[in-house]
């Protein structure tokens, strides 16, 4: 008997236990088909189907009682309709090889100088029953070595002043709305975000801890520091920093009540794709307030604009001879034309602009 994954979180051991002996009769009955194996397991199954009914009434009649209990508490009542109580296996030998093939070929190495080529090439040797043992150890007590813990970031010179530090980014920073996005994001109300998304608890957990007492040494020239504790922000580099950034984002768009809906009509219209988002409304007061509403959800997690790179456009054949929008403290420039997820839009939604921007970059 094999069960289907959705809706089984009323399976115990009990039910487990059954399931695991009809197999084994099932078995007996396929490998030697008497009269009397095969009754062996005809009384099995029916005990077996008879005990998951029993076992999943209990476990509905339990909630209902629960639910009963707290339909005067509305925070109750709203835990136990979120709680999620899914078993998550273990990571298996063929799903982690296949994982540390697919890294990525030229990345800086980590402090034990070890880069991604090796590990591909060793695979199969590193995903031993030695390594395997390690990775379940680490899924089930939820903590990783200390040595992991150590990130190396390699500052990269942008623009500017050479010798200001904010001229300088980390390899694996976004170009994002949003100044020093990737540095700023809370991890506190991050893991509440994961939580509310209905992320599982396992996970979350794990990312905690490789996020939990997280060190840096900053490699520059010929030199590297000591390290430094970070606490805030994502990891540069790691493949699960942009998951998580996007996570960031979908909580902050869903704190405002746009929520990436596409009204036409009398409402203000928010387009959001990872960290390209766009804000529009029928008259500018529309715009302004729903830059604000966005403005200040993403406070809470950490973020704040970029002004410098927000601009703001008029979709109209003339235009108000407007230099600058204001939205609380920060001033938001006039462009004619933009960029939005690779595409060209200007203010006379004309269409050849982006045909001819086609067309020349098939050129070069």
């Amino acid at each position: 008997m094999v069960l289907k994954e959705n809706n089984t979180i009323w399976i115990n051991d009990i039910c487990k236990n059954a399931i695991i002996e009809g197999n084994e009769l099932r078995k007996k009955a396929l490998q030697n088909p008497s009269d009397k194996s095969v009754r062996k397991y005809e009384e099995q199954r029916k005990l077996t189907n008879k005990t998951l009914r029993r076992e999943k009434h209990l476990h509905e009649k339990k909630k209902i009682g629960e639910i009963e209990i707290n339909r005067y508490n509305a925070k109750k009542l709203y835990e136990i309709g979120r709680k999620t109580e899914i078993d998550i296996e273990t990571p298996k030998y063929e799903e982690i090889k296949n994982l540390i093939r697919k890294l990525k070929n030229n990345k800086d190495p980590r402090e034990n100088s070890i880069v991604e080529e090796l590990l591909k090439k060793g695979a199969t040797v590193l995903v031993s029953k030695t390594r395997l043992k390690l990775i379940k150890t680490i899924w089930k007590t939820e903590t990783i070595p200390e040595e992991w813990k150590i990130e190396i970031a390699c500052p990269i010179f942008k623009k500017g002043n050479s010798n200001k530090t904010e001229n300088y980014r980390g390899i694996s920073l976004l170009d994002t709305y949003f100044k020093q996005a990737y540095d700023s994001v809370d991890r506190e109300e991050l893991w509440k975000a994961l939580a509310i998304l209905g992320i599982p608890k396992k996970y979350v957990n794990l990312i905690k801890t490789c996020y939990g007492k997280t060190l840096c040494r900053v490699r520059y020239l010929q030199g590297i520091s000591d390290p430094l504790e970070v606490k805030s922000g994502l990891k540069q580099g790691d493949a699960l920093s942009p998951a998580l950034f996007n996570f960031a984002l979908e909580k902050i768009i869903r704190d405002i009540n746009d929520d990436r809906r596409m009204e036409i009509s009398n409402e203000q219209v928010m387009l959001a794709y990872a960290d390209d988002i766009m804000v529009m409304g029928e008259t500018k007061e529309e715009v302004i307030n729903s830059t604000f509403e966005l403005m200040n959800a993403s406070k809470g997690m950490g973020l704040h604009v970029y002004e410098e790179k927000i601009k703001y456009m008029f979709f109209l054949r003339r235009p108000p001879n407007i230099d600058s929008i204001q939205v609380a403290n920060y001033k938001f420039g006039k462009v004619d034309n933009f960029k939005y997820l690779g595409v060209n839009i200007n203010y006379k939604n004309d269409m050849h602009i982006e045909i001819n921007d086609r067309i020349s970059s098939r050129n070069r």
